[in-house]
């Protein structure tokens, strides 16, 4: 893996490909090799490879949350819906798995699934610092401006490193929890933290 996190993504993929040819039901070497070919943008061979990962390993949540990542990197929102939804039912605390799938829901306009997805990746993990963001951004799309902002503040208590990409959200609402500029308006510009 070391070569992958090296930036050099060919020989991590070709490591992983020895490694297949070596031991071709290590699931663990096709979802490396998967999640090179993602880094390197290369969807559909990911996608082949998070396959054959599951085929060998039907129970690992890893591979269908990371096979759901790079069906959301394609644009193929529903299988990445369906892919976080089944490594939520193997792992029901994969806060990271509720948190992709309500970013999902919240650029669907589906926010009250979204906040439901933050809200148990927060039971799950307290201290997911982007689960509270995320949250408070839906929030500010329903012109929750109050509950937004604690959210907020959480999110900045646990990880003030957050602090740049919230800013242009929490610097638009007042001390007593109100929009200073109009909540309709501000909302609309927010993307998720996905980071």
């Amino acid at each position: 893996m070391s070569r992958r996190f090296k930036g050099d993504l060919d020989g991590a993929i070709s490591d992983f490909g020895n490694a297949i040819a070596l031991n071709p039901s290590g699931f663990q070497a096709y979802g490396n090799r998967a999640n090179a070919w993602h880094d390197k943008g290369n969807f559909d061979e990911a996608i082949a490879d998070h396959n054959r990962a599951i085929e060998l390993n039907p129970d690992s949540a890893e591979a269908y949350f990371n096979r759901g990542l790079t069906h959301k990197a394609k644009g193929n929102l529903a299988a990445a819906i369906a892919d976080f939804t089944r490594s939520i039912e193997i792992k029901p605390h994969s806060s990271q798995a509720y948190v992709y799938r309500g970013n999902i829901w919240r650029g669907k306009g589906e926010i009250d699934r979204a906040i439901q997805d933050y809200g148990s990746a927060i039971a799950a993990d307290p201290r997911n610092a982007r689960a509270y963001a995320n949250r408070g951004l839906a929030l500010l799309l329903e012109c929750k401006e109050a509950e937004a902002k604690r959210d907020f503040e959480r999110c900045l208590q646990l990880d003030p490193g957050l602090n740049t990409e919230l800013h242009v959200s929490i610097r638009g609402i007042g001390d007593n929890g109100s929009s200073q500029s109009g909540c309709s308006s501000s909302s609309r510009k927010l993307s998720a933290v996905d980071k």
